[in-house]
């Protein structure tokens, strides 16, 4: 089971998104017993009012699930973790990639960009961009 989280605040910074936004909603399927050794999948909506603009999720069943934020919803992975996690990164995560712009790369914890190099053009760097994820073929 999970705990999700996130601080929401409006774009001026002026006050917690709790005024503009009261709950971000969960959507997930759960698993019911219909009959010993039977189960059915149902869609429970499961609704989170922001408190001073922090939302913090009941415990949530690991999986797929669809969040809802204002009037956007997102296809999300719950994972299993014994502490909470921030709601961003799910949907970041379950995002496709933007059309057309090459290059593009998911940051999945400090990588901003991928270079290619030679070893002599790696070992010629006096300082390597620590968030670049260099891919090094034979001269």
């Amino acid at each position: 089971m999970t705990v999700i989280t996130e601080t929401f605040r409006r774009l001026d910074q002026t006050a917690p998104a709790a005024q503009d936004l009261g709950f971000v909603n969960f959507t997930v399927h759960e698993r019911r017993l219909v009959s010993p050794g039977n189960y059915v999948l149902v869609r429970v909506k499961v609704p989170c009012r922001l408190v001073n603009g922090v939302l913090t999720s009941p415990n949530l069943v690991p999986g797929p699930a669809v969040v809802q934020v204002g009037n956007e919803t997102y296809d999300i992975e719950i994972p299993d973790s014994s502490t909470p996690v921030q709601l961003w990164p799910l949907i970041d995560a379950g995002m496709p990639p933007p059309v057309n712009v090459p290059g593009f790369v998911r940051n999945a914890g400090g990588i901003a960009r991928i270079a290619r190099a030679t070893r002599d053009e790696y070992a010629a760097l006096t300082n390597p961009d620590p968030e670049t994820l260099y891919i090094v073929f034979e001269n």
